[in-house]
């Protein structure tokens, strides 16, 4: 009887091996599925995203943000992501790069945290304002990388660029994609990128990070022409400033010396002396003034106005300074 229990018991085991050894793989398989993302990526959805950020930033004229990737000089490593304290610090110090790239003030906290409650339900991370205390708050996970929690901090802080400009959306989801997208814009999407979060929406998964990053480097080439154009007209308009203020000082200075010296103190050519009239004529009617205020009106305009109005500053200077040279004993 013993003996042909044993068969049996065999089977039995084998049986319940089999499906031991089936459910391990099945549960590894499954772990594995999780990381993945659940969702096809949503790249109309990003285009719109990508729309509504670039205009708010235009609104607060901060589109050069988009010019640049932001990288952290301050480094966080594996085992430093065991120690909520170390980890704590670093991430504080990196924060604290990020801020100025936004031009934003240094005056918000990072606090770690271990306890999921502490957060909204299912976020790794949470911006939190009350009157001047300003407060990112992440959620030190077991699994917690260097490259997951960097992602957190850009995101916290971009929700802390968002509040502070006034550009947040009233809706819950559209806020969250518009941040992430935002992240991207003002120079961290090759950090979210690194990061390969598996989160549902509102957030975004990586294909989508990588269309906004795409769409990021379409749009700066036009941007920095733009940039560009609009620094040389800073400039243009700083120079034809200072030329002015030369202009009239030179022409306060020709007046003052003609009073002085009633003719010139040495010998001109015919054409010379033809100009020098010229010249004297038109400081007597007041044209060389009203040619420096015409000059002036053009500081409103735009690169080719600008340019323009300075030539003529230039060319009444010329004027004065050879009618000065003249009248000089």
């Amino acid at each position: 009887m013993r003996e042909n229990l044993l068969p049996y018991l065999f089977a039995c085991v084998v049986i319940l091996a089999f499906h031991l050894l089936r459910n391990a793989i099945l549960a590894k398989k499954n772990t594995k599925t999780q990381v993945v993302f659940s969702r096809e990526p949503d790249l109309k959805r990003i285009h719109g995203l990508f729309g509504m950020a670039e205009q708010k930033l235009g609104k607060v004229g901060l589109t050069d943000l988009m010019l640049r990737d932001f990288h952290f000089r301050t480094q966080l490593s594996q085992a430093q992501c065991k120690d909520p304290q170390q980890v704590q610090a670093r991430l504080q110090s990196m924060l604290m790069e990020m801020l100025p790239h936004l031009h934003l003030l240094p005056d918000i906290r990072v606090i770690m945290t271990r306890d999921p409650s502490e957060l909204i339900h299912g976020a790794l991370g949470q911006y939190e304002h009350s009157g001047s205390i300003k407060t990112i708050r992440i959620l030190l996970v077991p699994d917690a990388t260097p490259a997951l929690l960097a992602a957190t901090l850009c995101h916290e802080c971009s929700h802390y660029f968002l509040y502070s400009y006034v550009l947040s959306e009233p809706d819950r989801d559209i806020n969250e994609g518009l941040t992430e997208v935002m992240a991207c814009l003002v120079g961290f999407s090759e950090i979210m990128i690194q990061a390969d979060p598996n989160r549902d929406p509102p957030y975004l998964n990586r294909p989508e990070f990588e269309e906004a990053r795409r769409c990021l480097l379409a749009a700066r080439p036009a941007l920095q022409q733009k940039h560009d154009q609009k620094r040389s007209l800073l400039s243009a308009r700083t120079q034809l400033k200072k030329n002015l203020a030369g202009g009239r000082a030179m022409l306060e200075q020709a007046r003052a010396m003609i009073a002085v010296s009633k003719s010139p103190k040495k010998k001109l050519s015919r054409g010379e002396l033809a100009r020098l009239q010229q010249t004297l004529l038109a400081l007597e009617n007041g044209s060389c003034t009203e040619r420096l205020n015409q000059a002036e009106k053009a500081l409103s305009g735009d690169l080719a106005a600008v340019r323009g109005a300075d030539d003529s500053v230039l060319a009444v200077c010329g004027e004065l300074y050879r009618l000065m040279l003249a009248f000089q004993s």
